[in-house]
């Protein structure tokens, strides 16, 4: 390949592979192939200890609601807290069930401890209970989480029958989570060690045309056999974490009735057995049933049908049976067992699955990256044994750009699954909640980024694109870096402003870079960098961003993303090659901004391209960023969607727009029609974002399957529009009366300054519609309609006829 490349595998020289070349490819694929599989295994770790730690809270709480339960029960029979018995016969068995719970702590109203149980001692309650904060609720029934150094403690407020008395503390340590769930996944370590060197000495030794072939094989199966490895890991965490958390109900319910039969008493004596397994059911909804078995025969149930019925296992649950006979020579068995359905495992497996196949894709494209980039590398330290063509040395330029720009995006977009929320936050305990508020730092983003682009388009003729992205990702750092510093809306916005002239100088910079280095034969190749790295950096920044805020909060993403962002312009300023200043074939370049403006000017009279851009790619760019990016994950997060569910979700519409993409830019250049794809890409927006809005508005108690299946298909439906969208409207403003009267690529600039009106206008919007009728299922649906309406008045107006001529698309 003249190129040095064949689709990002490292190229060997053509008059053979020597020694020196051979140990330097080796080197360089260990080098590569480890960090994609680390990577693997560290998004893998992360989504598995997120999960556990909320699976072993869930555990905890319904633990400690048990205890609960037994402590309001003695109150609201008068009796006083500091006066109950048995505290620690009745917390033994959950502590030594090892289900993550260190110890239990009943404290009174001013947080004196009453009744302690093994490690709570070290918990001191007055300062948790300072923690929990002035949202903290003290109603019967509630619980709050308070996240310390060391433990995660679960709070319970006690009541008798007329007030608050006290509290039930639960510790659970942060040491032990993160022992166990280090310990499932440090033997990943070395499988993904033994993987890249296999890797490695098999790039090393095999021939050039083997090497050719085989290589993006071997790469994509040793990355699918550690994403393998990591997803049983996962399931094995899960189990066990399970069977904990089932063993410490079990134990506790036979805790609750060992000492009828430990008195050689009958339970035909006693009332209330029936009421006692539908309470350990009632609190545990992971239990499908809990029944007591006398001599094998069900003496209650909390399925009636079920009692004097012979015992027998149930093959759709997992069963966890503990024995409360008085003594193994006792005539009569008596035993507790509790059921957990598979189902509820597998629905844990699954939806960690499904964390992970989101991280997986994100890895992928990083692997993808790292793939290519050895290639590159490869390549030029064969350089001297390859004749210096222009064309090989513009291609590998061409390669230099694409993981600096896929990075650029990506850290910008690390932040956006909880950048809404975060920003609402700080808004709401500044100046009082309120959306539209929060859309200001949104809208400062893009129209900075917009603003960016004519004096970008100028910078770039006088000083080069390679200054100009260096420029841009110094600039954008400097926004992200400030975001932790701020305080209040107006430092918010201003953070934001100024991360949006970073990126707009980038993207400005990367785009001339392209222009100006590549050669004619790879123009398509350079606009494939573009869309590969906004939406490669779009999907893998919000999968990996919903898991690091899990982990290090919403500051230590935004200092990542800065450092991400320095790296990079280290590397832009290291391997870019330098390229002249030169006047680039942008209207904003050649006339400066005073031409620039005179030529808006002249293009926006009434006519075709006015209509596509007002009732098409305008509100096509508005709900990208007024809907997906930041009216639903606050809507979302306001029904209890997590970060990380946010995070798929918009990378759901992102990978939605990229595979539509791809695949109707063919259809439109076989069929031209243009129009039609554009009207259908308008017309899915609208049902996309009205599919959202007709779930309905749910207390935030979490998602249910049908509400669920509308957002998944909302998303899913929003980015398969906007595929149809964005290639497409491009080729139709090509076409257009402006397009043949100024010339396309003057009229295509003039749009893509144009079209950021609806980046910016997007928030604002969504924050008029959430602040007039609030953040509501039907204030989207709303928005919805009114992007049908657009595209019907598009096709009245502008109608649905094909391209004019094969002739007119090719100019």
């Amino acid at each position: 390949m003249p190129d040095g490349t064949t689709a990002g595998i490292p190229r060997v020289a053509t008059e053979g592979v020597t020694l020196r070349h051979r140990l330097a490819d080796g080197a360089t694929m260990l080098m590569v192939s480890a960090l994609a599989l680390l990577l693997l295994v560290y998004v893998g770790y992360g989504a598995a200890h997120q999960r556990y730690t909320r699976y072993i809270l869930s555990g905890a709480t319904t633990q400690g609601e048990i205890i609960r339960s037994t402590l309001e029960a003695s109150l609201r029979n008068g009796l006083a807290l500091n006066h109950f018995v048995g505290f620690g016969t009745l917390a033994r068995p959950i502590i030594d069930a090892e289900n993550g719970i260190a110890g239990l702590k009943v404290v009174d109203r001013t947080g004196t401890a009453l009744f302690v149980a093994d490690d709570s001692k070290s918990i001191v309650a007055k300062s948790v209970l300072a923690a929990r904060g002035r949202h903290a609720s003290d109603a019967q029934g509630a619980s709050d989480l308070v996240w310390g150094d060391r433990y995660i403690v679960v709070v319970m407020p006690l009541h008798d029958r007329f007030e608050r008395v006290g509290h039930l503390i639960v510790s659970v340590p942060r040491a032990d989570i993160d022992v166990r769930t280090r310990r499932a996944f440090e033997p990943l370590i070395l499988c993904a060690v033994g993987l890249s060197l296999v890797f490695a000495v098999g790039a090393a030794v095999l021939s050039r045309a083997a090497r050719r072939s085989w290589l993006p094989v071997g790469y994509a199966v040793i990355f699918v056999a550690m994403a393998t490895l990591v997803t049983g890991t996962m399931i094995v965490l899960y189990s066990e974490g399970t069977a904990a958390k089932t063993n410490a109900s079990t134990a506790s319910l036979a805790q609750r009735l060992k000492d009828i039969p430990g008195f050689n008493l009958n339970f035909d004596q006693f009332d209330g057995i029936d009421e006692v397994l539908g309470e350990y059911k009632r609190l545990d909804p992971d239990i499908a049933g809990a029944a007591l078995i006398v001599n094998g025969v069900v003496h209650a149930h909390t399925s009636p049908d079920r009692v004097g019925q012979a015992w027998a296992a149930d093959a759709r649950s997992f069963e966890y049976v503990i024995d409360i006979s008085n003594s193994a020579a006792s005539v009569n068995r008596i035993k507790v067992a509790v059921a957990v359905p598979r189902q509820v495992v597998i629905g844990e497996v699954a939806g960690s699955i499904r964390d992970f196949a989101a991280l997986f894709i994100a890895s992928g494209f990083f692997a993808g990256l790292f793939f290519r980039f050895a290639g590159i590398m490869s390549d030029r330290s064969a350089g001297s044994d390859l004749a210096p063509t222009d064309e090989r040395v513009a291609g590998r330029a061409l390669e230099l750009a694409r993981p600096l720009f896929f990075l650029a995006v990506f850290v910008e977009h690390l932040n956006y699954p909880f950048l809404p929320q975060h920003v609402l936050s700080t808004v709401g305990a500044v100046a009082g909640p309120g959306s539209l508020s929060a859309s200001a730092p949104f809208a400062g983003y893009y129209l900075a980024f917009a603003l960016a682009l004519i004096p970008g388009s100028c910078a770039c003729g006088r000083f080069g694109s390679k200054r100009l992205v260096s420029w841009g990702l110094l600039v954008a750092a400097a926004g992200l870096m400030a975001l932790p510093l701020a305080d209040g809306l107006a430092t918010l916005t201003i953070a934001r402003v100024v991360a949006g002239l970073g990126q707009g100088l980038l993207f400005i910079g990367i785009q001339s870079y392209i222009v100006s280095l590549g050669p004619a034969s790879k123009r398509t190749q350079g606009a494939a960098i573009i869309v590969f790295g906004f939406q490669g950096g779009m999907i893998s920044g919000t999968a990996i961003g919903s898991l690091l805020v899990g982990y290090v909060g919403p500051a230590g993403v935004f200092a990542l993303s800065a450092g991400i962002a320095l790296t990079v312009l280290v590397y832009s300023v290291i391997l870019l090659p330098n390229d002249r200043p030169r006047r680039v074939p942008d209207p904003g370049a050649r006339r400066g901004p005073a031409g620039f403006v005179g030529e808006l000017a002249q293009v926006l009279r009434p006519g075709d391209f006015l209509g596509t851009m007002l009732l098409i790619g305008i509100p096509a760019k508005a709900v990208m960023t007024g809907v997906v990016l930041f009216g639903l994950p606050l809507l979302l997060a306001k029904r209890g969607y997590s970060s990380e569910a946010i995070g798929q979700l918009i990378m759901l519409y992102a990978i939605g727009v990229l595979v539509t993409s791809e695949w109707i830019s063919r259809v439109v250049d076989r069929t031209g029609a243009v129009r039609r794809v554009l009207v259908w890409g308008a017309v899915l927006s609208g049902i996309g974002t009205m599919t959202v809005g007709a779930t309905g508005d749910p207390e935030p108690a979490g998602a249910a399957f049908g509400e669920l299946a509308c957002v998944v298909a909302g998303f899913g439906l929003l980015g398969i529009a906007h595929g149809l969208v964005n290639a497409p409207i491009i080729t139709s403003i090509g076409e257009t009366a402006a397009a043949r009267r100024f010339g396309v690529e003057s009229v295509t600039a003039a749009y893509r300054f144009l079209e950021r009106i609806g980046h910016v206008l997007g928030p604002i919007v969504v924050g008029q519609v959430f602040a007039g009728g609030g953040q509501t299922s039907a204030s989207v649906a709303w928005i919805g309609l009114g992007l049908v309406a657009l595209a019907l008045t598009f096709v009245l107006c502008h109608g649905l006829g094909r391209r004019p001529s094969p002739g007119m698309a090719a100019r």
